[in-house]
């Protein structure tokens, strides 16, 4: 039985019309994506002999590779070739969310790489905020190997691609669905971390200072991004570029430095962790102070998770895209170091996403 869009796109062209004929075989095309079995990689290649087997029509890659091409948004390439997109729709409205996706796409996609190869593993419970970035998060977790990933998040274009994951626990938070960037805003959208623990909170930023994160203060942001970044999860995680780093953004909603219950007192037994906290907590208000003409920004906190990690593009790309831009690439990688060299004071690092140009062209591009 055809599915509903593959009738359309039969009714539309049908075979024997005179339309070319990549369009005529658009509905077997999508039918046998759709059909093929689960680990069976789909591409130009593999697809004539899928197509034959299924609706005995003999098709050659050429056809198949136009095809594909017009039925962009319904199918998407992942790393096991073309799959049915949950997100079969065209949004034509252009929304905010859609203009921040199309910025450093390649950045973006190597940061999720290395976010998904190397931070996360399965069985695990996460927790993703909205933005272009996290939705790349969100794509790596939908056509990726690992499964049975619990994910709580307030992104709602992340929620449509992790449909493609039968294996994953989707949780959605409360709020007001912002249009504009495709999420769960408000105060309802936040959560009781008593009731949801996650071993890795994904949080973005529109801009990273040496010592704060900025956000675009949508209504409804404010509201929670305050709470996300104090999520005590095993380890907070920063999906980013390099030009973040160029300059603050509207409402800075955290602090670049992992936030200490109080300076306890050394107890009787002379415990050496809490000698170790003690030190640590000194050592970070002197830090504050020292930051303060820098315009540290005191109505906000730290962050309650044990550590955090703000992933920025691979190193090579940033050779690739900062030529003869040397300037400005000294200037942002300088702010990088400058967080780099508090680690031990701050529990912040920022890491270069290790994702080859091959491996990341292999897999999407």
């Amino acid at each position: 039985m055809k599915t509903k869009l593959s009738n359309e796109l039969h009714a539309q062209v049908p075979a024997n019309s005179s339309q070319p004929s990549h369009l005529a075989h658009l509905g077997y095309v999508l039918e046998s994506i759709k059909a093929a079995p689960e680990g069976q990689r789909v591409d130009e290649t593999t697809l004539p002999a899928l197509i034959l087997a299924k609706h005995h029509v003999e098709v050659d890659p050429s056809t198949v590779k136009l095809a594909l091409k017009e039925l962009e948004g319904v199918v998407c390439r992942c790393p096991c070739g073309f799959r049915l997109s949950p997100v079969a729709i065209h949004d034509q409205r252009g929304s905010f969310f859609d203009t921040r996706s199309q910025r450093a796409q390649e950045a973006k996609r190597a940061v999720a790489i290395h976010a998904y190869d190397h931070m996360l593993d399965e069985l695990e419970a996460i927790f993703l905020d909205a933005g272009s970035a996290n939705y790349a998060v969100a794509e790596e977790l939908a056509w990726g190997s690992k499964r049975n990933l619990t994910v709580l998040t307030n992104n709602a274009r992340a929620v449509r691609i992790l449909l493609a994951n039968p294996t994953i626990r989707i949780f959605v938070t409360g709020g007001v669905y912002d249009v504009q960037d495709e999420a769960l805003v408000g105060k309802k959208a936040r959560f009781d971390n008593d009731w949801f623990s996650c071993k890795a909170a994904f949080v973005g930023a529109s801009a990273i200072s040496a010592h704060h994160v900025y956000n675009h203060a949508i209504t409804g942001e404010e509201d929670i991004k305050r709470d996300y970044w104090q999520i005590p999860a095993d380890e907070l995680i920063v999906p980013a570029t390099l030009g973040k780093f160029r300059c603050k953004d509207v409402s800075c909603f955290g602090g670049l430095y992992r936030h200490h219950p109080g300076n306890e007192e050394k107890d009787a037994r002379g415990d050496i962790h809490h000698i170790g906290e003690q030190e640590l907590v000194r050592q970070l208000e002197m830090w504050k102070r020292q930051v303060l003409a820098n315009g540290y920004h005191k109505d906000v906190s730290g962050f309650c998770a044990e550590k955090c990690t703000i992933i920025v593009e691979p190193e090579w790309m940033i050779e690739r895209d900062y030529a003869g831009k040397a300037e400005l690439k000294d200037k942002l990688l300088g702010k990088v170091a400058m967080i780099n060299r508090n680690t031990a004071i701050t529990e912040v690092n920022v890491v270069h996403a290790n994702v080859s140009a091959s491996v990341l062209r292999a897999r999407y591009f």
